[in-house]
């Protein structure tokens, strides 16, 4: 389990989102965690850290663990196609990446995107589905 995660790559957090009903107070959504488990399956939650924050995060506190199965949702729903490419490349250079199960966050065409440019299965999850990981 990560606890906050660092925000190093420039990645937004897919907000804006505020703390108060007026939208003074931005909330950077500092609580966000993962958890990384030892078959190289990661699990979070909507990646407002991003997801090659997150990648680069879990890479450091554990380093003899590559992520093979990404689980959980990507908040590139409102993404520039910049972003979008600069995702997929970085997905692209996981080796060891065999399939990403994306929730709704993700957004239907950021979804699509990484299906057609990505080297693995993406799969976009339903409720009641099951995933071998």
């Amino acid at each position: 389990m990560t606890g906050p995660i660092p925000r190093r790559s420039g990645e937004d957090c897919g907000g804006p989102f505020f703390l108060d009903s007026a939208g003074q107070k931005p909330d950077l959504l500092m609580d966000e965690q993962a958890l990384l488990l030892g078959d190289g399956t990661l699990v979070q939650g909507c990646c407002h850290s991003g997801i090659i924050n997150t990648l680069e995060y879990c890479r450091q506190r554990a380093p003899h663990i590559p992520v093979r199965t990404l689980v959980g949702g990507l908040h590139l729903g409102r993404a520039t196609p910049e972003r979008l490419r600069q995702t997929a490349d970085y997905l692209l250079g996981l080796k060891r990446l065999r399939q990403l199960i994306l929730l709704h966050c993700t957004g239907e065409a950021a979804c699509a995107y990484l299906q057609e440019k990505l080297h693995c299965p993406v799969h976009v999850a339903r409720s009641g589905e099951t995933y071998e990981c």
